[in-house]
């Protein structure tokens, strides 16, 4: 079969272009000496050259983009600095969108927007990482509390608290005490505050729990 007729299913030099200085004598090699290596053995090298050249590349799209989100941070500021982090969330690289929403949710809670950083939380959920899925639900509702939204608020408060790790149970018991309290959700408020002095481990605390228990209860 004669190799110097048969086209080859890629642009070659397009590929020397693009692939790392440390290829280059192996794809010039290739490139020169296709009748002797013969077909087969230049398509194996041909695939290791590609996948080569498409990680060396995407491995450069992922340190721009982290370079073009540490930009956004120090050079942009409040609104700003949201927008900016908006737009670079839909077109982020997976790995980085995780940190995109994070300090979108930041942003947007310093600045008192809270739909767009539950909508951050919401986005940062929504990437299905486990690891994150605790902390995206708790941010949710305490943009909730911060927007008086009470009464979502303690609703999704309970289902967390449900499922919460036992490090953070206490906080999310807190959070929903405080969220009932507000909502004047009074049996809510009560079971909330009754967990807290149950598991309170500071004996000072114990008693304005336990008070405050009973100032509840007046009002059910």
């Amino acid at each position: 079969m004669d190799l110097e007729n048969k086209q080859i299913p890629i642009d070659l030099r397009t590929l020397e272009q693009n692939v790392p200085d440390k290829l280059h004598p192996v794809l010039d090699f290739m490139l020169g000496n296709l009748r002797q290596i013969g077909w087969a053995v230049t398509g194996i090298i041909l695939v290791v050259a590609v996948y080569a050249v498409t990680s060396h590349i995407r491995k450069g799209n992922v340190e721009k983009a982290q370079d073009e989100l540490g930009l956004i941070i120090v050079q942009k500021l409040g609104a700003e600095r949201m927008s900016a982090l908006e737009t670079y969330a839909k077109t982020a690289p997976s790995d980085l969108k995780a940190k995109a929403y994070l300090e979108l949710a930041r942003v947007a809670m310093d600045e008192k927007d809270f739909d767009k950083a539950q909508t951050a939380w919401k986005d940062l959920e929504g990437l299905g990482d486990p690891n994150l899925t605790f902390t995206a639900k708790l941010g949710q509702a305490k943009c909730l509390m911060f927007a008086g939204k009470n009464k979502e608020a303690v609703t999704a408060l309970t289902a967390l608290a449900a499922t919460a790790p036992a490090a953070a149970k206490r906080g999310v018991t807190a959070q929903l005490a405080s969220a009932a309290e507000a909502a004047q959700d009074w049996p809510a408020a009560v079971k909330a505050y009754q967990e807290l002095s149950s598991t309170s481990a500071n004996d000072q605390d114990k008693p304005y729990l336990d008070a405050k228990v009973e100032q509840l209860k007046s009002r059910l």
